[in-house]
Order: structure tokens, then C-alpha cells, then sequence
């Protein structure tokens, strides 16, 4: 459950105020006066509460899967419109990978397609070797890669998503 101000009633009706450091609505100090208990750890509760301040910087997001800025581009997509990247598969069992960030707030749809020919103009005539799929890149890059089976064109298409 989610409360607002009024949590302290609802902890109240299954702990003892005795029992529940003042901070938190109950009637509890440590011996020093302490109104968070800060140091009782009892033999039910394995961990600490953490009340909040500075992360440490090993804690921090680290992007290791970005690749050397010579090997990305860079694009706009507006609503209602989709982009595609053409990419040359000259062996079977390739590889494309891929690394998204987006910088709005929308989702961005992703698919491949295959190509092999180059009568296959429209991405309706080709083969959908992947399903589009949904990509959530505001909060952190995506990245993935998928195997292509047999040698053509693949045409990444990127969609914006309301």
C-alpha cells in the first residue's frame, strides 16, 4: 500500500508504538535519545535503513557498452514518422548490434527487415526478421544485437512512439 501523511495510523494498527522509533509515529528512542533508532539492527530485520544522502560513485550508472563515437550517427525522428538504416549483410550468420539513446521522453519502436533484392523497395515487401519491439531510452541507452541468418539488405527502421 501507498500512503501519504497519514502512514503513521496505518503502521500504528500492526506495531506497537513502543516498539516504533519516534521518527517514524511510535514512541521508541535509542538510550542516547536517538528518535530513529539509527543503530538497532534486530534479529528479524537483516539490513539497515538507509535515510538518504550523497550515492557513491561506484554506485553511479557506467555506460560500458557505448561504442567509439566514430561508430555512431546521430538522428531525428518525429512523431508520426519513421527513419531506416540500410546495412549490407554480405555473409550468413552476421550480426547487427545496435546502441539507442534517446534524448525526449517518447518510447521508440524497432524492427528489422531483410531485403534480397533490390526490387523490395517498401518494407511491406520485405521479411520482418524481427518483430518491432518497444524501447524505453530516456532513463538509459538500450543496446542488443540479433543474427542474420543469410546475406541482403537489412533496413533498421526506427519509429516514435506516443
Amino acid at each position: 500500500m501507498v500512503f501519504g501523511d497519514d502512514y503513521k495510523e496505518a503502521i500504528l494498527k500492526d506495531i506497537d508504538a513502543d516498539q516504533l522509533p519516534v521518527y517514524y509515529g511510535g514512541s521508541c528512542t535509542s538510550k542516547d535519545g536517538d528518535i530513529k533508532c539509527s543503530h538497532a539492527v534486530s534479529d528479524f530485520i537483516a539490513f539497515k535503513i538507509g535515510y538518504g544522502g550523497i550515492i557513491p560513485s561506484e554506485l553511479h550508472y557506467k555506460d560500458i557498452c557505448r561504442p567509439d563515437e566514430s561508430e555512431l550517427k546521430t538522428m531525428t525522428v518525429n512523431r508520426g514518422e519513421d527513419k531506416h538504416i540500410e546495412l549490407k549483410v554480405t555473409e550468413q550468420h552476421s550480426r547487427i548490434a545496435w546502441y539507442i539513446k534517446c534524448t525526449g521522453l517518447q518510447d521508440i519502436g524497432c524492427g528489422i527487415f531483410l531485403k534480397e533484392d533490390e526490387s523490395q523497395v517498401s518494407t511491406e515487401d520485405m521479411e520482418m526478421v524481427t518483430p518491432y519491439f518497444r524501447l524505453l531510452t530516456h532513463f538509459v541507452p538500450d543496446h542488443g544485437e540479433f543474427e542474420v541468418k543469410r546475406p541482403g539488405t537489412c533496413k533498421f527502421t526506427v519509429i516514435l512512439m506516443s
